[in-house]
């Protein structure tokens, strides 16, 4: 059974001796600030502190600050994106069509922001009287709500180089609109790649899309499928990331089909990763 050796007089001076360090330790950075002029960006500005609300009144009043602050960003991105999104290629057929292809985009979206993960979940929560009530205020397009498989029958034969012009329109609509002018590094907006996992899963499944590997050690050995994407990132000063262009690494992009030769990985990936898209005029 394990027990704390140190007395309460030890904990004291050792607690003491840590608060010695920790503030000669700011110090210093203080004073290496003030020499070299630099400035430190904060990556939050949120409190760790109870709320100051003491009425309903005055945390409804705030909320709806808040809200209203949202609505004036959405009225000024929004249209830039609706039309971008009228402007992709419907593959369904056009007798059979009951949504526009602008309502299963924005519907697509705002399950994104609600960061809604099935669509189970998209129909419980964004199809409700309510909510359609709501958003039939900001978006006039809304005759109804589309179901869920909808949208993913819709996604599923969209071109993904059509959604990433939509998405490369907004991020130059904020660039060109210096959103990101106090958060620069070096008066510069740099990219940032690299890879990342997605998923994984045991097992040898029928998908061919799916990458492969062995894992543990050589007595107990297990093979694996895992998804691995290579991203392009906006980096600014506060340490905000902003998704730029992802590319999956998928085995059917093997060079040759053999053991000996390694599958899909960045170096292969990175010559395809539509960075020259990303161009401001």
């Amino acid at each position: 059974m394990f027990t704390n050796t140190k007395s309460p007089v030890t904990h004291r001076v050792y607690r003491a001796n840590l608060k010695k360090k920790i503030a000669l330790s700011q110090k210093q950075i203080r004073n290496r600030m003030k020499a070299t002029g630099s400035t430190v960006v904060h990556r939050t500005q949120a409190i760790n502190a109870k709320r100051i609300y003491h009425t309903l009144e005055e945390e409804q009043t705030v909320r709806e600050e808040i809200l209203s602050e949202q609505i004036k960003l959405w009225r000024r991105t929004l249209p830039l994106l609706i039309h971008q999104f009228s402007r992709i290629s419907d593959p369904r057929r056009p007798k059979s069509i009951k949504h526009k292809m602008t309502v299963l985009m924005v519907f697509g979206l705002l399950a994104f922001v609600f960061r809604l993960s099935s669509r189970r979940e998209i129909n419980r929560e964004l199809t409700g009287a309510v909510i359609n009530h709501h958003l039939r205020k900001i978006f006039p397009e809304f005759d109804s709500i589309p179901h869920a498989g909808t949208l993913a029958r819709l996604l599923e034969r969209t071109k993904i180089s059509e959604i990433e012009h939509s998405h490369i329109a907004l991020i130059k609509q904020l660039i060109n609109g210096k959103k990101f002018k106090n958060l620069l590094i070096n008066q510069c907006l740099p990219i940032a790649i690299d890879g990342c996992q997605k998923l994984f899963r045991n097992g040898l499944l029928n998908d061919s899309n799916w990458l492969q590997r062995t894992v543990g050690n050589k007595d107990n050995k297990t093979e694996q499928q895992y998804v691995y994407a290579l991203e392009a990132n906006i980096t600014l000063k506060n340490g905000l990331c902003i998704p730029l262009l992802t590319e999956y690494l998928s085995i059917q992009n093997n060079q040759l089909l053999s053991q000996e030769t390694k599958q899909d990985c960045q170096y292969r990936k990175e010559p395809r990763l539509p960075l020259q898209t990303f161009v401001l005029t």
